[in-house]
């Protein structure tokens, strides 16, 4: 009976869909347009639902709260869940999933399956939808059959890099912008650097419990791969407001160009000094093939001289100075123009991304930028940028030259170029840094981060966007942030009473500041779950700054807090009980050593005079 209950929900829906499509809702736009969960966490991570079976399906899809994506597998009749049910056929899973909001994710281990999703793609005009599998090899033969698909490396099955530069250039070069990793492989250092990169994470929760979830949280990944969505939906609620997932990055903007002037070595040292975790630069090439670090396309605006950089040679360009920013004064020094090579070899090894953004179209620039790279050994630090992301662009040359470069597009998406801007996402493995104008809208927060896209920014002159939940912003005044929490960390070695509530206990922790500074804090219990020997818990030290914008709150990943009896506990005080027994017994044994001391020198008094004798 609940075959069949199962069987006639998903006909219904399925054959919803189907009507849905033929009469043009389903089919008005080729993206699914995903909703967004509002709770306190701000820019919480997105839900990927795994289901376990046909009915799992069934709720999936007339949940209230919905997912961002779902997981489903290719069998030779269709698409099925964990356990092998067939929920539909391809075109018509996906017409469901649409009409949900929520995006297909399609698991795929062999190439039979591979070539079993091409045809429907093809037959049935299917776009908007990302592809996954554990295999680079397969995934490199998806993106040749589908280019239109977002890909997917899952990771979590292995034992993890050693270097976690290794997981962008192997999931870079597949052609996909997200790996999967198991939550024992995303340490927060790791998930860090990746989404540092423009690279996403998704973690697999290890539990499936309110404080399992909590934990798979704490690891600041962008996505958390889950059956039990309800439970995850509620651990969202459970967060304080400005509850902030993740430590955000920030991109100093042509360096720190009211200290220094812009795009100078100097103003990048400073902005670097100041605790910018990113540096923005604009490259322009010479009339010789030299790249220089220049927003404009002429010297006119920023420095004593004057003329097209395109006509003339480095040696030239080197005779004139930088004097100011664009929107400044500037610093009254005059600076050397740098070559991107300088600022490659300043940075090089040092904890900072440099994002090169390629202002003009020249054919070799992007080429130039590739030698750089390489030749600075700077593959590990570099991202690249561009407002140039049609066909046969700077992003496209970009991608194909150097599949394993992370690269985005500085342009805005909008309802009316979605379409466009996701297939070029997907054919040249580019992300989004758009403008602040566009200010993350719901839309925006929802539909970028369900396709595996973070939040980037440009150009912020204040805080604000921290309590936006944007992830990279690049600013102006990096300094602004230079005593602002980055991280928060709690000490190893903690412990409570035996039986004492651990709800609100507080303890000290450490925030480690952008400056690289650390303070000591006091932090609370946030969550916890009872473990054997004590507690796993996580930590919260709410932000007591009235600024306004800074107010967010950071959390640590859990932490073990042992339970100890007052005997075991050192800071416990002895009672006086102890106290009075201790002084007894050192009275006593004072008293019995006295006496013995006495009785030895009788003793030997006696042994004395008998010798005497």
């Amino acid at each position: 009976m609940r075959k069949i209950r199962f069987a006639l929900c998903v006909a219904f829906v399925l054959l919803g869909s189907c009507i849905l499509s033929a009469v043009g809702v389903v089919s008005a736009r080729a993206y699914t347009e995903t909703k967004e969960y509002v709770s306190r966490l701000l820019l919480s991570p997105s839900v990927v639902a795994r289901v376990k079976d046909g009915e799992s399906f069934t709720s999936l899809l007339a949940a209230k709260n919905k997912s961002g994506s779902v997981i489903l597998r290719v069998e030779q009749s269709g698409l099925a869940a964990e356990d092998g049910t067939v929920v539909g056929t391809i075109a018509q899973t996906f017409a469901a999933l649409a009409e949900s909001g929520i995006l297909p994710v399609v698991e795929l281990d062999s190439l039979l399956q591979v070539q079993t999703l091409t045809a429907a793609a093809e037959e049935n005009d299917l776009r908007d939808f990302a592809v996954m599998s554990n295999s680079v090899s397969i995934m490199k033969r998806v993106k040749e059959s589908m280019p239109q698909a977002r890909a997917i490396i899952d990771f979590s099955s292995e034992e993890g890099y050693t270097d976690s530069y290794e997981y962008i250039r192997d999931v870079r070069e597949a052609g996909g912008n997200v790996v999967v990793l198991s939550e024992k492989q995303a340490d927060r250092d790791t998930v860090y650097y990746l989404q540092g990169m423009m690279t996403t994470v998704w973690v697999r929760a290890e539990q499936e419990s309110r404080f399992g979830f909590a934990s798979a949280i704490s690891t600041g990944a962008y996505g958390i791969i889950a059956a039990d969505c309800e439970t995850l939906f509620s651990v969202f609620d459970a967060y304080p407001v400005y509850a902030l997932p993740r430590g955000y990055y920030v991109a100093g903007h042509r360096g720190l160009p009211y200290t220094e002037n812009e795009n100078s070595l100097e103003s990048c040292i400073a902005a670097f000094e100041a605790g910018a975790t990113h540096l923005e630069i604009d490259v322009q090439t010479t009339a010789d093939r030299k790249l220089v670090v220049m927003h404009d396309a002429t010297l006119d605006k920023t420095t004593d001289g004057t003329g097209a950089i395109s006509k003339m040679t480095l040696e030239e360009i080197r005779r004139f100075k930088i004097v100011k920013s664009s929107d400044w004064e500037g610093s009254g020094n005059k600076l050397t123009i740098p070559t991107l090579g300088e600022i490659f070899e300043y940075f090089h090894g040092k904890d900072v991304v440099i994002i090169v953004e390629i202002k003009d179209a020249n054919p070799t620039t992007c080429t130039l930028i590739k030698e750089e790279i390489e030749r600075y050994e700077m593959q590990k630090q570099t991202v690249a940028i561009s407002f140039f992301d049609g066909e046969s662009s700077q992003i496209e040359q970009m991608h194909r030259i150097m599949p394993s470069l992370p690269i985005a597009t500085l342009n805005q998406p909008t309802r009316d170029n979605f379409d466009t801007l996701l297939g070029r996402a997907a054919r040249w493995n580019m992300t989004f840094d758009p403008s602040l104008q566009t200010g993350y809208p719901s839309f925006f927060n929802s539909n970028l981060k369900d396709r595996g896209y973070m939040a980037w920014s440009w150009t912020y002159k204040d805080p604000s966007a921290v309590q936006i939940g944007i992830t990279g912003i690049t600013h102006d005044y990096a300094n602004i942030f230079s005593e602002y929490t980055k991280r928060l960390t709690a000490p190893e070695g903690l412990t409570v009473k035996e039986g004492e509530e651990l709800t609100g206990k507080t303890f000290t922790a450490t925030k480690l500041l952008y400056n690289g500074n650390e303070q000591s804090v006091t932090a609370k219990v946030f969550m916890s779950e009872k473990v054997q020997g004590g507690y796993r818990a996580i930590l919260v030290a709410e932000e007591k700054d009235d600024t306004y914008y800074s107010k967010v709150n950071l959390f640590t990943q859990p932490v073990f807090i042992a339970e100890k009896t007052e005997a075991e506990n050192p800071s416990a005080p002895p009672s006086k009980k102890n106290d009075t027994a201790l002084i007894i017994g050192l009275s006593c044994g004072a008293v019995i050593l006295a006496g013995g001391i006495a009785l030895a020198i009788v003793l030997l008094k006696k042994k004395k005079t008998a010798k005497n004798r």
